[in-house]
């Protein structure tokens, strides 16, 4: 690929594209080269979801809220936030701030939800 040799710009152009796979690697050599910018951890978030890599993506997706000129409120309704574990028999609340991601990597969030089959 000729383009930028700046691994945020290489994986942002992939990522412009819905080319996720190939933004991957890319965004995590840039998140790893700015480790306290949260903005890169958002972006390196948003490519794993999409590939259905939720267990990875939305603990670093938590980042979107210190990313200067996103403008996401992080709201509080007085109850825990999910942190990934299991929901069996639970009930967790989406907000709108979240509808790129789950529009996104919809079809692995149906079956992340899903519950686990018993043998």
């Amino acid at each position: 690929m000729t383009g930028p040799a700046d691994p945020q710009a290489r994986g942002g152009y992939h990522a412009l594209r819905g080319e996720w796979a190939r933004a991957e690697p890319h965004l995590r050599k840039a998140a790893a080269m700015a480790q306290r910018d949260a903005a890169r951890r958002h972006a390196l978030a948003l490519a794993l979801m999409a590939q259905g890599k939720l267990r990875e993506g939305l603990p670093l997706y938590a980042h979107r809220w210190s990313v200067p000129g996103l403008g996401i409120a992080r709201c509080s309704l007085g109850v825990p936030e999910w942190q990934g574990e299991d929901i069996a028999g639970r009930h967790i609340v989406i907000w709108p701030e979240q509808a790129w991601a789950t529009r996104s990597c919809s079809p692995a969030m149906r079956r992340s939800s899903q519950p686990a089959a018993r043998t």
